[in-house]
């Protein structure tokens, strides 16, 4: 919902900035938890390696450029698909831009949403595009840059996650109606009605 139409309605807003410590400690434990992820991956590669699977480090790095690019097409594709389901105004009320913080790209919805729509938003391009990853490099020979690529998107998806995790926690603390992302997950107004 556009904030104005919150304030007109008579909703009350109060801006979170949660702590960046903990943000960072939460990323940094969700990347830990997708590396370990990834290394079951790799372990479970390692097992089913066989001489008649395709190894891609025959052809260079043009296969891996092309996977990772396939595979961030379908996470910022499903990314924005799902931004402009919930956004009412899709030409000027969605935007791209660098963090600050940490210099992550994020596409950002500029009106309020529900709390099951962020979660929506978030979790499910960066489970998919992740999960989607780790079928195609079990499928080819694993190798070093496979686990580059992992490593990659452990990190994205570890970013997006912690995300929902903050709009979680901030909705289980203050019970907002609706929750605006002003700067991803380093700042947020909380919406309630009066």
């Amino acid at each position: 919902m556009l904030r104005n139409n919150l304030l007109e309605n008579k909703y009350n807003f109060e801006r979170k900035m949660p702590n960046k410590w903990l943000i960072s400690a939460l990323w940094i434990f969700l990347c830990l938890i997708f590396l370990s992820l990834s290394f079951g991956v790799f372990m479970l590669a390692v097992k089913l390696d066989s001489p008649e699977r395709v190894h891609l480090v025959d052809y260079g790095l043009l296969p891996y450029i092309i996977i990772f690019s396939v595979v961030a097409f379908i996470y910022f594709g499903l990314k924005i698909r799902m931004t402009s389901l919930f956004c009412h105004n899709k030409k000027h009320n969605m935007t791209v831009r660098v963090n600050d913080e940490d210099g992550f790209p994020v596409l950002a919805c500029k009106e309020a949403l529900k709390t099951w729509q962020i979660i929506l938003i978030h979790s499910i391009p960066a489970v998919l595009a992740y999960f989607i990853l780790s079928i195609i490099i079990m499928l080819v020979a694993f190798d070093v840059f496979c686990v580059i690529l992992l490593f990659i998107g452990a990190f994205v998806v570890a970013y997006d996650l912690s995300l929902v995790i903050c709009v979680l926690c901030m909705k289980a603390r203050y019970k907002p109606e609706y929750i605006a992302l002003n700067h991803h997950l380093y700042d947020m107004t909380l919406y309630t009605k009066q």
